[in-house]
This record gives structure tokens, sequence and C-alpha cells, in this order.
């Protein structure tokens, strides 16, 4: 476990790298099963009332984006024809997002509904007219089939006008990896307080922390940093013998 490499490296004085770096996963607090993927076809604004993304962006980089939005959150807002028209996908899939189950979400709170856009900006603490603009715009966008503001694909535009409406509280709240990691130089060597190699000690993979920066690139990044500082650790430790 990569807990234990940095216990080891502790032992004797290694460095750690990237404090406080890692990735947390967005969730709406329906449930508290792991969903980190959204429905793509939704409305995304900030506490500002004002659209900030392409809704079908990969759950990580919307972790970081929201991470410069006031609040550090988002709401996702959709209206009733999206909400009879929703259901689950084998791409992306969202169980919790359906038709029937997101009247569930309204019956036990974790949806919020009102009949108008303004009431909902009034419960959901937007500023109503704002809200309004921007809804104005993105439905002008839909209509125009092309979104010229943040690229999303046209499949994935629905409008925002049929009450009742409906918002989400977006948040980053799953944590999903770490990036504090032992430091390490280009021979997977690990690096002691002194910045000189300790002595036959060698560390590969998620125990240094990876390669990530405050944006998780993909699994296969994961593989391909344990592989290639593995390969070059295991030379290395070998020369010792």
């Amino acid at each position: 476990m990569p807990g234990d490499g940095l216990g080891l490296a502790a032992q004797v004085e290694g460095q750690l790298s990237q404090i406080n770096r890692g990735l947390l996963l967005i969730t709406p607090g329906f449930v508290k099963d792991l969903e980190s993927y959204l429905p793509g076809w939704l409305m995304m604004v900030n506490r500002a009332g004002r659209r900030f993304i392409d809704e079908t962006i990969e759950y990580s980089v919307l972790a970081a984006v929201l991470d410069e939005q006031p609040g550090h959150d988002c709401f996702a807002i959709f209206d009733e024809a999206s909400r009879l028209a929703s259901r689950t996908t084998k791409y992306r899939p969202a169980p919790n997002w359906t038709a029937d189950r997101l009247l569930d979400h309204v019956e036990a709170g974790t949806l919020v509904s009102a009949p108008t856009l303004d009431e909902l900006a009034g419960k959901i603490g937007v500023p109503a007219a704002r809200l309004a603009t921007t809804a104005e715009r993105y439905n002008a966008l839909v209509q125009a089939g092309e979104d010229r503001d943040y690229f999303k694909p046209s499949a994935m535009l629905r409008p925002v006008s049929q009450g009742p409406f409906y918002a989400a509280h977006i948040r980053p709240a799953v944590i999903c990896w770490t990036g504090t990691g032992i430091r390490i130089d280009t021979e997977a060597r690990v690096l002691g307080a002194d910045d000189r190699p300790v002595p036959g000690l060698y560390a590969a993979g998620e125990t240094t922390g990876g390669m990530f920066g405050q944006c998780y690139a993909a699994g296969g990044a994961s593989i391909g940093n344990a592989v290639v500082f593995g390969r070059i650790a295991g030379a290395n430790a070998a020369k010792e013998r």
C-alpha cells in the first residue's frame, strides 16, 4: 500500500512532495453510493447564476474547475421536460437521474424543485435575474443547435423552459485519490532531507504521489508511472547486489 511506503521513507527522513494534492469526486448528494457521472443535458451554474463549463466534461476536470468557482460548488439546473426524458444509459450510467428517481430525490429533500425559475433561484440562493439571463442565453443556444459558449455537443443541448424546474447541488466531496508521495529523482531514488539519494531506497508508482497536477489525468497514467519508474527502480536496485 502507498501508505506503507510513506512510513518506510519517513524512518530515514525521506522527503514528501505534492502536499495536499488529490482529487475529490463530485456528488449531488442523492445517495451514499458513488456516482461521479452526471447527465450531459444539465445546465450548470455557479453561485453567481452564471454558466461556466461544458456540462459533459469529465468529472475530474469538473472537480478542478469547481475549485475556482464561488463556494467551490455549483447547481445543475433542468426542467420538467428533461426530467421526463431522463433515463440511464450504458455510457456514463447515472441510475439516480432517471425520471422516477428524480421525484424520489425531491421527496427526500436532496433535489430542489420550484414552479418557476425565479422561485428556484430564491431557494438555492443565486441571483434570480442573472439566472433568468443565463437560461435565456442557454435556450437560444439550444434553439440554434450549437453551444458557442462552451462547445457542448449539440445532442446534449436541452432547453430549460418548462416548469417545474429543478436544481441539484453539485459538490466535490468524495475522496478519490491523494497525490502526496515520496520525492524521488529521475533514477527512482528516494531523496532524503539533505536532497541526496537515500542509499538503497527506491520508490515507484503512486507511493511517489504520481505525476499529476491539480487535475487527475486517467487511470492509465497511474499504471504508466508504476511500470516506468518500477522498471528504473528495479534495474538500479539490481546493480547494488
